[in-house]
């Protein structure tokens, strides 16, 4: 059996043959005795795609954990981001209520948000806080709001959030 790899027209377009091995196990060979691609070793790709050529994920985003967006921040005084990705920055829209501004835009607004906080020890009950949304998702960010056990609005040392979907 040969296989063919379709190499880019920029590149001068055709193909390589690849022949399958007549049997299994072999370290050197490229296809498996079925004709799938089996590699070992390190593979260097710039963007991995389904077999329809959807559902497209880089390498970065992969070594990411495929979070479409992550930040943990520093909620007390001047807000300052920590570490992230794909969070360009954070405004502080009163105690406790923060927006989380995306660098790049997602697909829709129909994504998960995630979080937690604390390291706050002076406030009453404790430094145990509710994460709410305080308005509606956009695709260029979310509105977050921390409340406290007392029900009151606190602005935490430690704040991390993610966000899961399309």
């Amino acid at each position: 059996m040969t296989a063919k790899i379709k190499l880019n027209a920029a590149s001068g377009g055709g193909s390589i043959a690849i022949n399958a091995p007549s049997s299994a196990g072999s370290d050197t060979d490229l296809l498996d005795t079925s004709g799938n691609l089996s590699l070992t070793g390190n593979c260097k790709v710039g963007t991995i795609t389904d077999t329809s050529g959807n559902n497209s994920s880089t390498t970065a985003q992969i070594a990411q954990g495929r979070a479409k967006a992550w930040v943990n921040f520093n909620g007390t005084g001047t807000v300052a981001i920590r570490d992230s990705f794909n969070v360009s920055s954070i405004t502080d829209n009163g105690t406790g209520d923060y927006t989380i501004n995306f660098t790049s835009a997602l697909a829709n607004a129909n994504y998960v948000v995630t979080g937690t906080s604390g390291g706050q020890s002076n406030t009453s009950n404790g430094a145990v806080y509710q994460y709410d949304q305080a308005t509606a998702k956009t695709t260029s960010a979310c509105r977050i709001l921390l409340i406290n056990t007392s029900g009151g609005v606190v602005d935490p040392p430690q704040i991390a959030v993610a966000v899961f979907g399309d």
